[in-house]
């Protein structure tokens, strides 16, 4: 494939690889990422339209995206009120943390836009972006400009990618990941903290990405044999970056008078707590022993996680993939010891969104061209149709 490895290893002593130029570095992942958010939306309007009006939703009003542009309008109410059965009855929006409503608001002021068409457009700008910093991030591993336009292309490969065109936070979330580990690249701690800060203030799963890309960070510092004040400055971006987390904690404590109000919104509304994993397991025996769960589509959430977590180890053997093995094993790790809805647990995996990068390093310096489009663009179309199906069919949240 050409130049598809050309500058392997520019990130292991911190330099950066050869400008591409306007049309490498913006235009050519801007459009692989308008290819791809375009299939989305091809999908979405064919299966509403072939499936029934009745088993479909509005798209603006989908799940989360319906809570997004209420806190976006509105903001966070005064208070929590549980049921006396431990249903949530007010308070459901502080389970969703505050970049992305307040971007949209902004927006929204700004723009005249309804707060739901803000939340959409800001999730679609940010999903085209994060082709350019894919780009960026892919080629700071050693990419080629073909292995790192690979990376772009296999963010459609995600599972529950179609939720990037849905006014969902989680384009904006992997954004400013994606954007930390380029400033890491780069060994510039202090945007580091910046970015991760940012994201920790968007998703929970900020935690994981701090530590991450702190985990990240140690692993070439140690391999280039860095000076103990650099070590230093890359667990402070760490700790700094995750400070987003316990201040939202904090806030919602503050808001709403409630001691721990952000556990027990996530409690009551979802029943999710961290049960190191029992809840998985129940659903794994329920599979294969007692099998009372719909076969294909819990084979399949099964599987995609079984999926991760073999090619996390898988990448244990590629030098460019190890530093990614700690940031992958603990996304993985949250996902499964979450005691959350099973259906919604291949969107929780977009914390491991990162995975796309090393792959496709690997895959572009081994891979035929022929193969790797094909069974990228196999697996593309599958992410879609799967999407498609949970956010529009499915009866359960996702």
């Amino acid at each position: 494939m050409g130049d598809v490895t050309a500058g392997a290893g520019a990130n292991r002593t911190g330099a950066s690889p050869a400008p591409d130029g306007l049309i490498w570095a913006w235009a050519l992942p801007l459009l692989v990422r308008a290819v791809t958010c375009g299939a989305s939306a091809i999908v979405v309007m064919v299966w509403a339209r072939t499936s029934g009006a009745s088993q479909t939703r509005d798209w603006l009003q989908l799940w989360d995206a319906r809570w997004y542009a209420q806190i976006a309008e509105s903001g966070y109410p005064a208070g929590i009120l549980i049921a006396p059965n431990r249903d949530l009855l007010v308070g459901t929006e502080f389970a969703f943390f505050p970049l992305f409503p307040a971007g949209a608001g902004l927006l929204a002021r700004i723009s005249g836009l309804t707060p739901a068409w803000a939340c959409l457009l800001l999730a679609l700008a940010a999903s085209l972006l994060l082709g350019p910093v894919t780009f960026r991030a892919a080629r700071g591993e050693g990419a080629g400009r073909a292995g790192a336009l690979l990376a772009v292309a296999l963010l459609g490969a995600l599972p529950m990618s179609v939720i990037f065109i849905a006014g969902y936070a989680e384009a904006l979330f992997l954004l400013l990941a994606f954007l930390a580990l380029v400033a890491a690249q780069q060994r510039q701690w202090a945007p580091v903290a910046v970015f991760l800060l940012l994201a920790s203030l968007t998703r929970p799963a900020g935690l994981v990405t701090a530590a991450g890309v702190g985990a990240y960070g140690l692993i070439h510092w140690r391999r280039r044999r860095g000076a103990p004040g650099e070590a230093a400055a890359i667990g402070a971006a760490a700790l700094v970056g995750a400070l987003g987390i316990p201040a939202v904690w904090q806030f919602v404590e503050w808001r709403s008078g409630v001691e721990r109000g952000w556990f027990v919104v996530q409690e009551a509304g979802w029943g999710t707590t961290f049960d190191r994993g029992r809840s998985t397991w129940t659903f794994v025996k329920r599979l294969v022993v007692v099998r009372d769960l719909p076969p294909v589509l819990a084979a399949t959430v099964a599987a995609l996680l079984l999926l991760v977590l073999l090619l996390t180890v898988a990448l244990v053997a590629s030098s460019a993939g190890r530093p990614f093995v700690p940031w992958l094993l603990l996304g993985w790790i949250s996902v499964i010891g979450a005691s959350n809805f099973w259906y919604s647990r291949p969107r929780l995996l977009l914390v491991d969104a990162v995975l796309v990068i090393p792959v496709a390093v690997v895959l572009a310096g081994r891979a035929r061209s022929r193969l790797v489009v094909i069974g990228g663009g196999a697996l593309v179309v599958a992410s879609l149709l799967f999407g498609a199906y949970l956010t529009l069919t499915w009866p359960y949240a996702i």
